[in-house]
């Protein structure tokens, strides 16, 4: 499958901002150009606390699970990260990949080290979120 690959020149592309719902949960939107990925990370990640928890929106939990499954990978090795209702990341050698279950979009993939950069920055803006 075809990759739409994330290079430090397009990390600048990417339009990474944030939106709260009214119920809490904080969206990340990484632009026009990563409409997978941006999907992916909304249905396979997110900051929605997990369901039978007492916590409340928005949570840290999913980003840390991804962040989790991201250190405990073996290198070099191909390696499901999360999935969710309709997506799944992938860890395929040093690029972090978002496919559709659904063929409703091509691959996309960003470095690795892209793409803790972008989970850090979603989780900044939810623990400042808390704080408030």
């Amino acid at each position: 499958m075809p990759f739409a690959l994330a290079s430090p020149w397009m990390m600048a592309a990417m339009k990474l901002s944030f939106s709260t719902r009214p119920d809490g949960v904080i969206d990340v939107d990484l632009g026009p150009g990563w409409a997978g990925l941006t999907e992916t990370l909304l249905d396979a990640v997110s900051s929605r606390a997990p369901r039978g928890s007492d916590g409340q929106n928005p949570s840290t939990y999913w980003i840390d699970r991804c962040l989790t499954a991201l250190d405990a990978a073996p290198g070099g090795a191909e390696a499901l990260l999360l999935e969710g209702n309709a997506t799944e990341l992938w860890l395929i050698a040093d690029l972090v990949v978002a496919r559709s279950a659904y063929d409703t979009f091509d691959d996309e993939a960003v470095a690795r080290s892209d793409f803790v950069a972008i989970l850090g920055s979603w989780r900044r803006e939810v623990e400042e979120a808390t704080r408030a």
